[in-house]
């Protein structure tokens, strides 16, 4: 199975069995997030489609059983953030991925659990989330470096 992010038909992932070998390095890229696709076996998707594949995935395994409040996704959220720090606090690079068993494991894929808990939200109350980052991506492109004298 290959499961790769492909902007502007530039590709951003790798096939799933390179990355315990390889570890998921990135290359240097300047991805534009205008046309954000899935690819999946072949079947290329806008993130809107992708979205509703993931929502519906995380329905099927029964995550919406139980309704969920906005709190309780912002959460765990938080959660898989966490987890990506814990990674990173173990020695793992930030672009470093590995296998434990079958799992695959690293910062990048609890970074990747964030957006999906995100989708899977999206999806379930109709968020247009790919129009939305267009939006704020272009909101973001007329604004003054480091905006409000912001430290970090």
């Amino acid at each position: 199975m290959i499961v790769v992010l492909i902007a502007d038909r530039k590709l951003i992932g790798r096939k799933k069995n390179e990355f315990h070998n390889v570890c998921g390095r990135r290359n240097d890229r300047n991805d534009d997030i205008r046309n954000l696709y899935y690819v999946d076996g072949g079947k290329e998707m806008k993130i809107n489609d992708f979205m509703q594949e993931v929502h519906e995935n995380a329905v099927a395994h029964g995550w919406w059983d139980e309704e969920r409040t906005f709190g309780d996704i912002i959460a765990l959220c938080h959660s898989e953030l966490s987890e990506a720090l814990e990674e990173y606090r173990k020695g793992y690079e930030v672009d470093e991925m590995y296998y434990k068993g079958f799992k695959p494991e690293g910062v990048p894929l609890e970074l990747a659990d964030c957006i999906i808990r995100i989708l899977d939200y999206c999806g379930k109350e109709g968020i247009d989330i790919e129009n939305a980052i267009k939006i704020k991506h272009k909101y973001n492109k007329t604004r003054p470096y480091r905006h409000n004298g912001k430290a970090i």
